[in-house]
């Protein structure tokens, strides 16, 4: 990744590490490690919103509700998050119709 981070961004360079960090976000969440998850998609956040990748979006904003919920214990904020990371799913799923 520090690689694709150092060549001069386009926005398909963009999408790539946008890719490549919610990917391994998504594993560490898998293996329960949050705060690593969150660590990894926290650069990107910029970018996502940026570009409107929604289906990222998503993903970013469920590794972020459940770091709340288990690091923080923030359970007002983790739920707020998860919300959010469903209606961004739901809104990629209606536009991929």
């Amino acid at each position: 990744m520090s690689a694709l981070e150092k060549l001069p961004r386009t926005q398909e360079l963009a999408r790539s590490i946008i890719d490549a960090r919610t990917t391994l976000g998504l594993y560490y969440n898998q293996t329960n490690n949050f705060v690593l998850s969150r660590e990894a998609v926290e650069p990107v956040l910029g970018l996502v919103t940026k570009y409107d990748y929604k289906r990222r979006m998503a993903q970013i904003n469920a590794i972020l509700g459940a770091y709340s919920y288990a690091v923080e214990e923030d359970f007002a904020k983790a739920s707020d998050q998860l919300q959010e990371a469903i209606n961004a799913a739901e809104a990629t799923e209606t536009s991929s119709l």
